[in-house]
């Protein structure tokens, strides 16, 4: 949401919004490229969905909320499972880190400032 109100600050609000719904898809296909990273260990793939996930924080947000709303029993199964569940993109074997909470709060704040920075000096 705060994406897409900084980018309708300077472009026409529908425009804005489907190019922040763009954004979240590309954030997505990042956190499947992630997957398929570590499926694979293949370090380049991994590093690319990582750096999805930190610049759009969408698809580590719902990893994070999947990890929780997960029953016990599909987690020790996965577990078990080895290398293998790593390919599933709804499939989250841990919490989020603190430190990727904070940046996704530093990062919604950061776009929130800009986007009241942009619309502050539009000319109405």
């Amino acid at each position: 949401m705060t994406l897409a109100l900084l980018l309708s600050t300077r472009m026409a609000p529908m425009t804005g919004g489907v190019i922040a719904l763009v954004l979240f898809f590309v954030g997505w296909i990042g956190g499947i490229a992630l997957a398929i990273g570590q499926v694979f260990d293949n370090s380049t793939i991994k590093n690319i969905g990582v750096g999805s996930r930190l610049v759009i924080p969408t698809d580590g947000l719902w990893h994070g909320a999947i990890f929780y709303l997960e029953p016990a029993d599909i987690l020790s199964a996965a577990r078990a499972a080895g290398r293998a569940r790593a390919g599933n993109p709804f499939f989250a074997d841990a919490p989020l880190s603190i430190a990727y909470i904070l940046w996704v709060v530093a990062w919604i704040l950061v776009v929130l400032v800009a986007a009241n920075w942009s619309f502050a000096r539009r000319d109405l």
